[in-house]
């Protein structure tokens, strides 16, 4: 396997960290972990098929840290080199996405804690300021008492319970890309992360259509979250991903 194929135009290349390779016997890009593991930014990008790959270059994949990117920038007339890190997401202007939120729109998501019975424990300040698994700065007495343990957008509910209901052990995932489209993925069993920052947990894929799976994990994750990305990966290498459609205890 070598490292890239011949450039197809038109070519875009972005900042992201991660690698691209290309299998010139069976014509097939791929993608890997980065030098810069701290910097991993495979998660995010499982939505790229062979097209897309094809036209996108990844220049940081190859380098070992950030310093090094900047001494190579700093050679060229772009004044980036000294700019600083974003950590937020980076439309906010450094504000947090709650702020950004709050200021920007007016949209009213207060509403009730309830409790798994859907009985009244207090109110909350709006939904944004939740997540599945969160135990603190709830806002109430029985802080960290409680974990929330699902969020109902459609009523403005935060239900909270027992931390042990943030356990799940299969989902489905539905808008799957698999990087590779000749890997029968059913063959082999992967490691897959639920989120940008979490931990490689030990699964299995099962077919359930087209672009849809079922994923069974090898022991009950904590914190599984609707609407977002799970993602696949082979060792270093990214399998793919999709979106997480509901959740099967």
């Amino acid at each position: 396997m070598l490292d890239c194929a011949p450039p197809v135009q038109p070519i875009i290349a972005t900042g992201h960290y991660l690698k691209k390779s290309y299998d010139f016997q069976n014509k097939i890009y791929s993608l890997s972990r980065p030098e810069n593991l701290a910097k991993d930014q495979t998660y995010l990008m499982y939505f790229l098929d062979q097209w897309k790959l094809a036209h996108t270059l990844f220049p940081l994949g190859d380098i070992e840290n950030k310093e090094k990117a900047k001494e190579i920038v700093s050679g060229f007339d772009i004044e980036i080199s000294t700019k600083r890190e974003s950590v937020n997401i980076c439309f906010t202007d450094g504000a947090d996405y709650r702020t950004f939120i709050e200021t920007n729109t007016d949209i009213d998501t207060t509403g009730e804690f309830v409790d798994i019975n859907g009985k009244i424990l207090g109110r909350h300040k709006g939904i944004y300021n939740f997540t599945i698994g969160q135990k603190k700065c709830l806002g109430l007495d029985f802080d960290e008492k409680f974990s929330v343990v699902k969020i109902n957008g459609n009523k403005n509910e935060i239900v909270l319970g027992d931390d042990e209901l943030t356990y799940y052990k299969i989902l489905i995932a539905k808008e799957v890309n698999i990087i590779n489209p000749n890997l029968d993925v059913e063959k082999s069993e992967y490691t897959a992360k639920i989120c940008q920052w979490g931990y490689f947990l030990k699964c299995k894929l099962y077919k359930m259509g087209k672009s849809k799976f079922k994923v069974i994990f090898s022991e009950k994750v904590r914190a599984i979250t609707l609407g977002q990305s799970i993602v696949f990966y082979d060792n270093m290498d990214l399998v793919g991903g999709g979106i997480i459609e509901s959740i099967i205890e």
